[in-house]
């Protein structure tokens, strides 16, 4: 409608604004488009998963885990009967096969919980998920409304445009 592409051009600049360097927006200078940062707090299957489909269009991921590492915390078996479609979406066209070779269950939508993860991990470039980071509380940063997160006492250096609670967490 007309009432929209009148909005539009107005919304692109200031989400294009916001996510524009600290010192171009206060030296006036045009501002250069940065990669949107994103805190995933989580890394079970919905946040590795998140993680997994957004680091491909260039954003920014972080996870962070309260465990310790990627096989503490829940096991067994998961029925995922849309995993066979999804996984090759998300840049893992054979995690499926090679996961179904390490589940012990007879059904054929069903893989070990910790190694879908463990692969999911795997296709996260290094360095993407911290263990044992549990996120206590959410830091605002003025004026760009942007948070730290802190976890356990420690701040992250990092500051995040947007953070997804994959916690399982209430």
């Amino acid at each position: 409608s007309a009432t929209r592409s009148r909005r539009s051009p107005a919304r692109a600049t200031r989400l294009q604004d916001s996510f524009s360097s600290d010192s171009e927006l206060h030296t006036g200078e045009q501002p250069a488009v940065r990669p949107l940062r994103v805190a995933i707090v989580g890394a079970g299957l919905g946040g590795l998963a998140c993680a997994c489909a957004l680091q491909p269009s260039g954003i920014q991921v972080t996870v962070f885990e309260r465990d310790e590492t990627i096989d503490d915390g829940r096991g067994g078996e998961l029925r995922l009967p849309s995993a066979a479609a999804v996984l090759p979406r998300l840049g893992l066209p054979h995690a499926w096969t090679a996961l179904r070779a390490q589940s012990r269950s007879p059904r054929t939508d069903s893989v070990p919980i910790r190694a879908m993860r463990r692969a999911l991990l795997a296709y996260l470039p290094h360095g993407t998920t911290r263990f044992g980071a549990q996120v206590d509380d959410l830091l605002e940063v003025p004026p760009l409304g942007a948070v730290h997160c802190k976890c356990a006492g420690w701040l992250s250096e990092e500051v995040f445009d947007v953070v997804v609670d994959a916690s399982g967490l209430s």
